[in-house]
């Protein structure tokens, strides 16, 4: 059977894809359906590729699920049932634990071992799709590698569905009956040892008008809830501003659902509506819960700060420059809070920068810090320039504005900070930063 047409879309509006289809199923046998590949014809609004094919039956394919023709599907079939035979050959009288797991492409990937180990832990499976990894290299198919205690592994394509009792993690002798491999309540893995340190995020959103924001909120919430150390991160807190009254509905909404759905993990602390004092409240919230901590606590807690950075310049480069900063500090997140607590430091962020007369800041102000240096640094400076108070962190008008004051808080008390990515000459609104160059 043969194509005779595609399209991309929603039920009330799609696009046609013919030919962006046809010739990547001629180059390499399968298209990965999102909308990096076809564009968003109905923002916001789930979509899949329809493909008609030339007796008249047509296929369905879910966004950010893999098209395969017949032919390269027969190849893979096969090829899995063979590998799945040796497989299960190797591993008669024998138990088999997970080591770690993968997901991305050749070039980019990204550790999961503790989603996985959690979906199969609860449900036996899992589905191998951005959905529930992220997306570490867009537009390009990817696979889950599952490494093995006997030093074998598995690969599981894009789209399709790992499951522990099929991949043999744990299979005994040939001779035991079906019955009692079915009776197996649990899968035998290597559970990840809690976190030594507390994690909270504090998440700065603001409301204003477009469609930037929204898709940057769920971008970012999809990265929180894949970060490796998900399941470990004390509290989300959010505080919502803006000025546009629909998308500040929609915000409020998204993120009352979301405090149910994660068992009040994620936290509404402020709204204020019609509110431009940029990132301000925000901050208080931090202010107030270190300063209710006690010393112990403080000792072994690390906040990460993070906003909605592009929504007043949505370009392709900003947006590069907002996920490099989301990679070290939730996606590396335990990474980056051991070098902090290894090398003595109180911060950690990328990009730090400060000369030209400007402050010292991490570029894009995204970071995480020691509660401990926080409690200091808001007793030295417990409000936010604006606001009418003895001590506050405004900074001379007339060479850098009040909308700054956030930016460069963090180092208005000298402390030894780390740059996670040198900023050299890179020009971040200017030049490109794909995630190859940073990943690892």
């Amino acid at each position: 059977m043969s194509i005779v047409n595609c399209t991309y879309g929603s039920s009330n509006t799609k696009v046609d894809v013919t030919e962006t289809v046809i010739n990547r199923i001629n180059i390499q046998g399968y298209i990965v359906v999102n909308n990096a590949i076809f564009g968003d014809p109905d923002y916001g609004v789930e979509k899949k590729l329809i493909v008609t094919m030339s007796d008249g039956s047509h296929v369905a394919i879910g966004e950010n699920y893999t098209f395969k023709h017949e032919k390269q599907q027969k190849q893979e079939q096969e090829s899995e049932k063979e590998q799945d035979q040796i497989k299960q050959q190797k591993c008669i009288d024998t138990k088999v634990t997970i080591v770690s797991c993968t997901y991305g492409s050749d070039s980019t990937k990204m550790d999961v071992t503790e989603i996985v180990i959690n979906k199969l832990n609860s449900q036996g499976h899992i589905n191998v799709d951005n959905a529930n990894f992220g997306d570490p290299h867009c537009g390009v198919e990817k696979k889950l590698v599952v490494t093995l205690s006997d030093a074998n592994y598995i690969i599981v394509s894009e789209g399709k569905i790992f499951k522990y009792d099929k991949q043999l993690l744990q299979v005994q002798s040939q001779a035991q009956s079906q019955a009692q491999a079915q009776a197996q309540s649990q899968v035998p893995v290597q559970v990840k040892a809690p976190l030594p340190f507390t994690y909270k995020i504090y998440y700065h959103i603001y409301a204003n008008a477009g469609n930037s924001v929204i898709r940057i909120f769920e971008e970012q919430i999809k990265t929180m809830m894949t970060s490796p150390i998900y399941s470990s991160i004390e509290s989300i807190n959010c505080c919502l501003t803006g000025n546009d009254i629909t998308n500040y509905n929609t915000l409020v909404n998204r993120i009352n659902q979301l405090r149910v759905d994660s068992g009040g993990k994620f936290r509404i602390r402020k709204t204020v509506f019609d509110d431009k004092t940029s990132e301000k409240y925000t901050f208080y919230a931090i202010r107030d819960d270190v300063n209710s901590m006690d010393t112990s606590a403080r000792h072994n807690t690390f906040i990460c700060y993070l906003h909605t950075k592009g929504i007043t310049n949505d370009s392709s480069q900003v947006a590069d420059w907002r996920r490099c900063m989301e990679y070290f500090l939730v996606t590396k997140a335990e990474w980056t809070v051991n070098r902090i607590r290894n090398e003595g430091a109180d911060s950690a962020g990328i990009f730090l920068t400060g000369k030209y007369g400007i402050p010292k800041h991490y570029s894009g102000n995204f970071w995480i810090a020691r509660t401990s240096f926080l409690y200091t640094l808001f007793a030295n400076f417990p409000y936010i320039g604006g606001d009418t108070a003895t001590k506050s962190i405004s900074f001379n008008k007339s060479s850098v504005s009040e909308y700054y004051s956030t930016e460069f808080f963090l180092f208005k008390v000298a402390h030894r900070g780390i740059d996670l990515y040198p900023i050299g000459n890179f020009r971040i609104y200017a030049h490109s930063l794909p995630p190859e160059k940073y990943m690892f």
